[in-house]
């Protein structure tokens, strides 16, 4: 019905970014050191998770094969083949494919956690309460990802000798 009308009060070019910013820095600064508990203790929980994950896919994963060799054997034999065997195989099937999927989940948490550290650390790098527990948590967090690189290379090396066993028969 018109023009618009010009209020007063608040205007962009005003705003106090300095002081803003200086406050968000000060407050963040005192929660570093929360952040950082926080954070190690989801860093820890998400590689022990995967370990759990790759312990499960092993275990489960050779139990599902052995599953279904027996019944390809039955078969090839011209055996009957228990219905229960292959309710079974099915549902070891689910049961590895869920767990692969919650373990694919847990590395890319995983992959995440390196950015996000590097701009806490970047924060806080000025503060020593920070540097020394960034030190700490980057001893326990290169333990645990030297172990999950370990036991990746050893799954590779187990598969690897499932194919050649399955190309020999």
């Amino acid at each position: 019905t018109g023009t618009p009308e010009k209020r007063d009060g608040f205007e962009l070019k005003k705003f106090p970014y300095d002081r803003w910013n200086a406050e968000r820095q000060k407050e963040l600064s005192e929660k570093l050191p929360i952040v950082l508990d926080a954070l190690e203790k989801r860093f820890l929980m998400t590689a022990k998770a995967i370990a759990i994950g790759e312990e499960l896919l092993r275990r489960d994963g050779k139990t599902l094969l052995l599953l279904h060799g027996r019944i390809e054997a039955s078969k090839k034999n011209g055996q009957a083949i228990e219905p229960e065997a292959i309710e079974m195989r099915k549902k070891m099937f689910l049961r590895v494919a869920k767990v692969g999927a919650y373990h694919k989940m847990m590395g890319a948490r995983l992959q995440a956690f390196g950015p996000v550290l590097a701009k806490v650390y970047q924060l806080g790098k000025n503060d020593p309460r920070v540097r020394q527990r960034m030190e700490g948590f980057r001893k326990n967090a290169e333990g645990a990802l030297k172990g999950i690189e370990e036991r990746r290379r050893n799954a590779a090396k187990e598969m690897e000798n499932q194919r050649r066993e399955w190309k020999e028969k």
